[in-house]
């Protein structure tokens, strides 16, 4: 085996192990919070339809956390016409779907 073979086959072993971290997380947080593709949420700020969630660990919060993208929705209703696409982050969501969480 070459030094290249070596790099090769551990960074392909570097990305499986990244990608069933991420499902173990996903699972995790579906389990825990129940957030769906669809679900209305609002943080402090903003309230948005989840479109996609990205999965990742956070260690400033030492444990997995995902941040909810789709587009920012005013009091009325309507799609902001200013942004399009909002990045929500999951420790901050105060409403799912017009019910309080308390995490």
């Amino acid at each position: 085996m070459t030094k290249e073979e070596l790099e090769k086959r551990l960074n392909e072993l570097s990305r499986q192990f990244d990608k069933e971290k991420n499902k173990i997380y996903k699972q995790y947080l579906e389990e825990e919070y129940g957030i769906k593709i669809g679900d209305i949420v609002t943080d402090h700020i903003h309230t948005i339809k989840v479109e996609s969630i990205d999965y990742f660990y956070d260690c400033f919060l030492d444990g997995p956390t995902a941040k909810l993208n789709g587009p920012d929705y005013k009091k009325d209703g309507t799609i902001s016409k200013r942004q399009t696409n909002t990045p929500v982050y999951l420790q901050n969501v105060k409403v799912i779907n017009g019910k309080n969480i308390q995490k």
